[in-house]
């Protein structure tokens, strides 16, 4: 029979397990030490589970965030992280059955005594209903703003006290400023935003308060000067809102510029004139063809374009077509009548050369307007522009492209066009892909089904979209990096990829550049570091047993030897007891000093005692002889590792701490060592100064990186490193048990 306490405790889980299913709520807890997740069962309902049916850990959790959702909570939780604040976060979730929801979660990262994260707490609540009826409002007022805005007209409303209630969008680029925005709920006051001057204004204001005091409709049009200080003619029209009680409440202003129909009367009043300086100014010929006749009429700009005298040139097609159009061209202007004769169109256009007395040819623009005449061509009226320079222009154009095109295609590497989102979409990609990646350029999404960010080494691919979307971020104009894919085959290259970050529209941005096979590079260096580092292991090794077993057991025999004079001297010449022991303090100090440098060389208790012990030492030495903490976790024990692991690994420890006590400024250090059933990893993290990744030319990267990788790739193993300015270092070691 159940306990009173039992019962107890099932009605409480009962209750809040209903109150999460009314408030449609479910929490979380995720403990970062041992990845082990826990869910409540309402929010295993909410992601579309049964309570307790899948196994949880965060990378599952992370495979349900979407796209760049996923990165953000990343950036949020290690944000956060630093300090153990409490945060809110919309998390864009894909449910088991493939449906969306969007979850409003409160966090709480829990940190220990050194700030390092242990657990993570959260509730999240399903807010999917309330976003959609949100955006929905959100659309409806947006779609009301978009057509009032869209409209060609001024719209403003005011209240009685002449404040702005309203203003669409043409009313404030044309009378506020062309890059103002604002707010359409906001009520401001005209005299403090308009750029027309103040009388004008005090005019408007005038129109404004005959209309509130009639609650009759106000008319007239007035010159208003606009933004760019040009007046422009206004017809406004001002009307009172009244509401369902015929209270007048509120005043509406509706103005259109009208300003381009006054000067197009104007004009059609000289458009002979007009006519005359437009073309004389733009240098246009103008023909008028009578297909029945065949006369042709012209100004004098045509005769003046084909280098002809009026008084001795009677213009007519045929001329045209035999002697003035340029040979090469005479087929296309024949084949261009023919086709106007016979479908009729309104409007055509046609480009040409004409022989020219002066020149060897000139390029025209022909634009004519086809007359009908009982349903037949019976007029060609057309406008002659000379177009040589353009043409010129256009020619020089086309082979700059046709020489860009030969370097692409004779470039040793990879050109590129990559848009930065998840995957990294190919815009374009020169031929060299084949040869790099051995899949063609059509293979590549959106094209085709592969991705090239999935071609890239999965240790080195979120490296490489940090170092890219940092760069992005902090508005870099390019970033470089290298890396390791897969080919098609399955062969791994070494990749160079160095890019450029163009914005081409608004929020589209593009990455630029070139991919560079440096596999032999890399090859190469790996080999002359591995065998510089073999050799000095090598002489390390040699140095440090000739220390310890010539000069060291020297120095030991000799002091051992003038301690035995000791008494001799104390009794027999006491006057020279202190030189003595000032000799013999100095002898000892030799022996601690060879002791110390053969450690350092080739530290004999690796041998002796394994790398645990070793480092355990090291750390207690630099604890005494440094500011800096630095703090140790291993779970190997007593356990040994082969002797070419611990000597790398030592190794690598040792660069890293150097590097710390040379560069960092840092005022933690934590170093841990843990050895699963297949790998060892040792993590080496400083919150010292930190640096810019991204900087570092990656074909040229320090030896002291460079030896750290290559001890680890020596035992088939890798490095990452981890840095920001100001936000210390992170260095990942991860090799195999076996090798």
């Amino acid at each position: 029979m159940p306990s009173r306490k039992s019962s107890l405790i099932d009605s409480s889980r009962s209750m809040s397990l209903s109150i999460e299913a009314l408030a449609n709520i479910g929490s979380f807890q995720w403990d970062a030490e041992t990845d082990q997740l826990e869910w409540s069962e309402h929010l295993y309902e909410i992601y579309g589970y049964e309570p307790y049916s899948v196994p949880l850990s965060f990378d599952f959790f992370l495979s349900h965030l979407e796209g760049e959702n996923r990165q953000q909570f990343l950036n949020a939780l290690y944000a956060n992280t630093a300090t153990g604040t409490e945060y809110q976060f919309e998390e864009y979730i894909t449910r088991k059955d493939g449906s969306k929801a969007i979850l409003l979660s409160s966090i709480k990262p829990v940190l220990n005594t050194q700030n390092k994260l242990i657990k993570v707490l959260g509730v999240c609540r399903d807010v999917t209903e309330l976003r959609k009826k949100d955006q929905q409002l959100i659309n409806q007022k947006a779609f009301f703003r978009k057509i009032l805005d869209e409209l060609p007209v001024h719209v403003t409303v005011k209240d009685p006290n002449f404040k702005f209630k309203l203003l669409n969008k043409s009313f404030i680029k044309s009378l506020i400023s062309p890059d103002i925005e604002l707010n359409g709920d906001q009520e401001l006051d005209g005299h403090n935003i308009l750029s027309a001057p103040m009388e004008i204004q005090d005019q408007m204001e005038l129109k404004d308060q005959e209309a509130l005091k009639s609650g009759t409709e106000v008319k007239f049009n007035a010159w208003i000067p606009n933004t760019d200080g040009e007046d422009r003619l206004y017809t406004i029209i001002k009307k009172t809102l009244v509401d369902e009680n015929n209270d007048g409440r509120d005043l509406l202003t509706v103005g259109w510029d009208r300003t381009d129909e006054y000067k197009l009367e104007q004009a059609l009043r000289d458009n002979e004139e007009r006519l005359s300086v437009a073309t004389n100014g733009g240098k246009l010929a103008i023909i008028d063809w009578e297909l029945k006749s065949g006369k042709v009429k012209a100004n004098d700009i045509y005769f003046d374009m084909i280098g002809k005298n009026r008084a001795n040139y009677v213009p007519s097609f045929d001329a045209f077509s035999n002697t003035i159009v340029y040979p090469d061209d005479r087929d296309l202007v024949i084949e261009t009548m023919q086709c106007i004769f016979k479908d009729k169109p309104e409007t055509y256009e046609v480009e040409y050369r004409v022989n020219h007395p002066e020149k060897d040819f000139i390029w025209l623009s022909h634009k004519g307007t086809l007359i009908l005449k009982d349903d037949e061509p019976y007029r060609i009226v057309a406008v002659l522009q000379d177009i040589t320079y353009r043409k010129k222009y256009e020619d020089e154009i086309t082979r700059s492209n046709e020489r860009l095109n030969n370097i692409i295609q004779t470039a040793p590497g990879v050109v590129f066009r990559f848009t930065p989102e998840i995957g990294m979409p190919a815009l374009s990609l020169s031929h060299q892909i084949t040869k790099l990646t051995e899949y063609t350029s059509e293979d590549f999404y959106p094209h085709g089904a592969i991705k090239f960010e999935e071609l890239i080494n999965e240790h080195d691919r979120y490296m490489n979209r940090e170092i890219m979307m940092k760069s992005i971020n902090q508005d870099k104009s390019e970033f470089q990096n290298s890396f390791r894919i897969k080919t098609k085959s399955g062969t791994e290259k070494w990749i160079w990829m160095k890019a450029q970050i163009t914005k081409r529209e608004i929020d589209n941005l593009v990455l630029e550049g070139f991919l560079v096979d440096i596999t032999d590079q890399v090859n190469a260096e790996d080999r002359v570091i591995s065998a510089a580092l073999q050799a000095e292991d090598n002489q390390r090794q040699r140095i440090s047993e000739e220390i310890h077993d010539g000069v060291q057991q020297t120095l030991i025999s000799a002091l051992m030897g003038l301690q035995h004079l000791s008494e001799t001297i104390k009794e027999k010449a006491p006057e020279i007891m202190g030189q003595y022991q000032m000799a013999l303090n100095t002898l000892k100090s030799g022996v601690e000093e060879t002791r110390g440098i053969a450690h350092s060389i080739m530290p004999k208790s690796i041998e002796d005692f394994g790398l645990i012990e070793t480092i355990e030492q090291v750390i207690d030495q630099l604890n005494t002889n440094t500011i800096t903490n630095f703090t140790f976790y291993e779970n190997l024990g007593e356990e040994r590792l082969s002797r070419s692991i611990e000597i790398s690994l030592y190794r690598i420890f040792q660069e890293a701490i150097t590097n710390i006590n040379k560069h960092a400024n840092a005022s933690e250090v934590i170093v841990q060592i843990s050895k699963s059933k297949h790998v060892i990893q040792m993590n080496i993290e400083d919150n010292g100064d930190g640096f810019d990744y991204g900087n570092i030319d990656q074909l040229k990267v320090g030896f002291g990186l460079a030896s750290m990788k290559s001890r680890a790739g020596s035992l088939s193993g890798i490095v990452e490193i981890s840095s920001s300015p100001n936000q210390g270092t992170t260095i990942w070691v991860e090799v195999p048990v076996s090798n």
